[in-house]
C-alpha cells in the first residue's frame, strides 16, 4: 500500500503510534521530524483540521515504504552479479532518505543502509584487488622463457578473472582495459616467440641439410683418416645446431646418420679386408722363412742360391703382415738369408 492510499481509522491508530515517537506538531500545525544522530529534523507535513491522525499515518507509511525498498535492495544485493549495479542504488537511496517526508527511526534505517553500502564496497574492493593481482601475474608471464608453462598459467588466470566477482561501475572499464591489454601483450609476446622459433628452426634446417651434404660427400672418400676426422667434426657440429621443424626432424636425422654409418661401415669393411690380407701375408712369409731355413740344410749351397734369390723377391712382393709380427718375422727371414750367404 502506498503512502497516499486511503487507510481505515483503525490503521490510522496503528500507524500513528509508529509515527508519534519520531515527530511532533507545532502550534502552527506543522509536523516536524525530530533530530537524529544521522539526520537533522525538518518539516515533513501540515496538519489540517481533524486530520492529524491521517497525516501521521501517511508519514509513517512513507517510512515503511523506505524500509521495504531497503529490504528489497538488500535481498537483491546478495546476488553476486547485482553487487555493482545495486551499489549505485544504495548511493541514490542514501541521498534520497534525508530529503524524504516521512516519520520513523531514520537512525536505524540509515545505519543498516550504511552497513549494506560498506559490505558491498568491501566485496567490490576485494574483487578489484583480486583482478589487479591477476593482471599483474599475466603481465609478468609476458616476460617468461617457458612459454608452455606460461600458456597453461595464463589460461588458468583468465578463468579466475572470469569467475572473480564484479567491481564498482567506475572501476569496471579501467580493470577490463588493463586485463585485456595484459592478455593481448602476453599472446603477442608468445606469438613473436614462436615466430622467432620457427625462423630459427628454418635456419637450423638449412644448416643440417648442409651437414648432410658434407657427410654424404665424405662418406664416399677412401682417405679413411681424413674422412673419419671430418665426419666426427660434422657430428659435433650437428649436436650444436638447434631443433628443426618437427616434420623434417626424423627425415633429416635418418639422412645424416645414414651417411655417417655408411662411411664407417665401408671403413670397417676395408680394414677387415686389410686384416685378412695381412694374415694371408703372414702365412706366406712364414712359408718363405721355412723354405729358406730348409735350403740352408742342403749340402749343395750353389743349387739353393737361385731359389733363395727368388724367395727374397717374393718377400719384397708380399704385402705387410700384422704389426705385432712384422719385426719378429723380418728378423727370422734376414737371419736365415744371412746364414746361407755367410756359408756360401
Amino acid at each position: 500500500m502506498s503512502a497516499d492510499q486511503e487507510q481505515s481509522p483503525e490503521s490510522y491508530r496503528t500507524a500513528n503510534e509508529l509515527a508519534r515517537p519520531w515527530g511532533y506538531v507545532t502550534d502552527q500545525g506543522q509536523i516536524w521530524q525530530k533530530d537524529f544522530t544521522l539526520k537533522k529534523g525538518k518539516i515533513v507535513g501540515q496538519v489540517f483540521a481533524g486530520r492529524e491522525e491521517e497525516t501521521f499515518a501517511k508519514l509513517a507509511a512513507r517510512f515503511q515504504e523506505l524500509w521495504k525498498y531497503y529490504d528489497e535492495l538488500a535481498a537483491e544485493a546478495e546476488q553476486p552479479e547485482h553487487k555493482a549495479r545495486f551499489l549505485t542504488k544504495i548511493y541514490e537511496l542514501l541521498e534520497f532518505i534525508p530529503a524524504a517526508d516521512a516519520l520513523g527511526d531514520f537512525d536505524e534505517l540509515l545505519t543498516k543502509l550504511h552497513a549494506l553500502r560498506d559490505s558491498v564496497e568491501k566485496e567490490l574492493d576485494e574483487n578489484f584487488a583480486m583482478k589487479i593481482r591477476i593482471c599483474e601475474q599475466i603481465e609478468a608471464w609476458a616476460q617468461t622463457d617457458d612459454w608452455k608453462v606460461a600458456s597453461e598459467e595464463v589460461k588458468e588466470l583468465q578463468e579466475q578473472f572470469k569467475e572473480s566477482g564484479p567491481v564498482s561501475e567506475v572501476r569496471d572499464i579501467e580493470i577490463w582495459n588493463r586485463y585485456r591489454a595484459a592478455a593481448d601483450r602476453f599472446y603477442e609476446a608468445r606469438k613473436q616467440h614462436y615466430e622467432e622459433l620457427d625462423q630459427a628452426r628454418q635456419e637450423n634446417l638449412k644448416l643440417k641439410e648442409d651437414l648432410c651434404a658434407q657427410a654424404e660427400e665424405l662418406a664416399l672418400s677412401d682417405d679413411w683418416k681424413a674422412a673419419a676426422e671430418g665426419i666426427k667434426q660434422l657430428q659435433a657440429q650437428w649436436k650444436d645446431v638447434g631443433p628443426v621443424p618437427r616434420e623434417k626432424d626424423d627425415e633429416l636425422w635418418t639422412r645424416f646418420r645414414g651417411a655417417c654409418d655408411g662411411f664407417f661401415t665401408r671403413r670397417q669393411e676395408y680394414f677387415q679386408q686389410k686384416d685378412r690380407e695381412r694374415l694371408e701375408n703372414l702365412w706366406k712369409k712364414e712359408e718363405i722363412c721355412e723354405e729358406v731355413e730348409k735350403l740352408i740344410a742342403l749340402k749343395s749351397f750353389q743349387s739353393a742360391r737361385e731359389r733363395i734369390k727368388e724367395l727374397q723377391q717374393q718377400w719384397k712382393e708380399t704385402g705387410p703382415v700384422p704389426r705385432d709380427k712384422d719385426e719378429e718375422l723380418w728378423n727370422r727371414f734376414r737371419t736365415a738369408c744371412d746364414n746361407y750367404f755367410q756359408r756360401d
